[in-house]
């Protein structure tokens, strides 16, 4: 770069960062942090307003700060809060504590919802190319939020501006403002990403003229994924209903880039497994479908519950009708759900576990490594092939995380419908179901056999070779299982029912947390994560 460039312009000191308006310092104006703070090792206490910030704006742009940045040391420029603010998560949840007698159902956690609700609604409209689109998002999904930011130096501010973007649609979508505020601020953190990205890249290649093929598609991914989000901005920031749930049902539905490209899979290759993978795909498409209405529910199901906690609500009874209301609509989409996926019971398939045990147990002539890698079933197998002769087998990890976001799904919106009518029989509104503990009974059936349909799959997903075909990242599955089998040993031992029974539900809980265990401490992928309840 020249020798000559001008330096940056200065913020006014009226619209620096709170520090330094407080310490009479100049402010360089970067989001959502100053640098200038940093320089001094102060803590920066943000900016009095959240400002929109634009790509456009010369100052805030990535990379506008390379003149000072060249000052600090590389370990310096990858603080700790930068990394953790990258990977966190917002998790759907009510800003006060509900009733001590009324449950809180788990929600998904809100980074996966808002980028399966983008892919699935609002992908293709991107680019007239949707595989090259399809590909760069595939890239972004090969990401893992756990993996140390060593391991994907050229993928972060790239995650982070689709997950931006993506929470800017569903928020503007749903009306959700929480997923609109979230959006501004991991834009910002994408801003401040890129920018310590291009010094890096400045220091280390003297320029841009040596880069890999490789960072340049990050680079131009990032940019492009970040003019969307403005363009986004400026269509809707004054005008959040452009973009309502109505609105965009009321056009024609889009496939997701999966049906996309599992189209033309099929096209090209009319094999038996393409066929199973298309049918695959579509049906996670029309799950992925439902995922906003169920947010929707959740969050108004919530408000409910923080209108109960207050203690100046006095009139329960301007609960009743908005509460059967949600009810009725939360079974529509338990029944559309259930019954678009009734196909799904063909993917799996039963086998005997001493079979299976006798296929992938390791031999002792093989290294320490694989024997290793096998250590969970060995330790655990006898448990679970005390609860169950059979385990579940699947063709693919992709055919297992799709039937996984299916049990996921139904045991989220049984554990929310029991909720409700828990709540209605305290309430009793008009037009409430005539006998609700039938209906909490028959839910509790279902619930434990999708919680232990996921411990039937432990060994499937535990194998390492079934987790190289694709990553598993449907870890809600089994912590959804332990909020269900959690449920149903507290109602048991409400209705005082047999020890036995209560032991073995609680053996089963425990077996699916000493996976879940299990897999951290290996660091194996995590993707999906959801709010166990915790109870005092």
């Amino acid at each position: 770069m020249s020798g000559t460039q001008k330096s940056l312009p200065a913020v006014p000191r009226s619209k620096g960062c709170l520090t330094c308006i407080a310490r009479k310092k100049r402010c360089d104006g970067r989001r959502p942090t100053c640098r200038a703070c940093e320089d001094r090792k102060q803590v920066c206490q943000g900016y009095r307003r959240e400002d929109i910030v634009f790509l456009n704006d010369g100052w805030r742009a990535p990379g506008v700060a390379a003149a000072r940045a060249k000052k600090k040391s590389r370990s310096k420029s990858k603080s700790p809060e930068t990394q953790e603010a990258g990977r966190g998560t917002l998790i759907l949840q009510s800003a006060a504590p509900s009733p001590s007698s009324l449950q809180k159902s788990p929600s998904i956690d809100r980074s996966q919802l808002h980028t399966s609700f983008f892919l699935a609604e609002f992908a293709e409209q991107l680019l007239p190319s949707s595989h090259f689109i399809a590909d760069l998002f595939r890239s972004y999904f090969s990401i893992s939020p756990s993996t140390s930011s060593d391991h994907q130096p050229l993928s972060t501010s790239a995650a982070q501006a689709v997950d931006a973007l993506a929470q800017g649609y569903f928020g503007r979508a749903n009306g959700d403002l929480d997923s609109v505020k979230r959006s501004f601020n991991t834009y910002g953190v994408a801003l401040r990403s890129m920018s310590i990205k291009i010094d890096e890249l400045q220091a280390a290649h003297s320029g841009f003229h040596h880069l890999s093929e490789e960072e340049w598609q990050h680079m131009a991914f990032y940019c492009m994924v970040m003019a969307f989000w403005e363009t986004l901005q400026a269509l809707s920031s004054r005008r959040p209903g452009d973009l309502s749930v109505f609105g965009w049902r009321q056009s024609s539905p889009l496939p997701s880039e999966w049906v996309i490209e599992a189209t033309a899979s099929v096209k090209t290759n009319q094999d038996a497994d393409s066929t199973i993978q298309f049918r695959v795909y579509s049906l996670m498409d029309s799950l992925l479908a439902s995922a906003s209405d169920i947010s929707v529910v959740m969050a108004q199901y919530d408000q409910l519950l923080i209108n109960m906690a207050n203690p100046l609500w006095t009139n329960s009874d301007g609960l009743g009708q908005p509460l059967v209301d949600l009810y009725n609509v939360a079974n529509v989409i338990l029944s559309q759900i259930e019954g678009v996926s009734e196909d799904l019971g063909t993917t799996m398939s039963e086998l005997p576990y001493k079979d299976w045990l006798s296929t992938h147990q390791p031999a002792s002539n093989q290294d320490a490594g694989s024997i290793r890698e096998r250590e969970f079933i060995t330790t655990i197998g006898s448990d679970i092939q005390s609860f169950f002769p059979n385990i579940l087998s699947f063709p693919s990890m992709n055919d297992f995380n799709t039937v996984a976001f299916y049990w996921t799904i139904s045991i989220l919106l049984r554990l929310l419908i029991n909720d409700m009518l828990a709540l209605m029989q305290e309430v009793n509104p008009e037009d409430m179901p005539e006998n609700p503990q039938y209906e909490i009974d028959q839910h509790r059936i279902r619930l434990v056999h999708y919680a232990q349909s996921a411990i039937r799959a432990i060994p499937f997903v535990e194998a390492k070779e079934n987790r190289s075909q694709q990553p598993f990242f449907m870890a809600s599955a089994f912590q959804t299982a332990i909020a269900a089998l959690g449920r149903e040993c507290e109602h048991l031992r409400s209705q005082v029912s047999e020890e036995v029974t209560i032991l073995g539900y609680a053996s089963m809980k425990r077996v699916v947390e000493r996976y879940m265990d299990w897999a951290q401490q290996r660091k194996i992928l995590l993707r999906m994560v959801v709010d166990i309840p915790r109870h005092p």
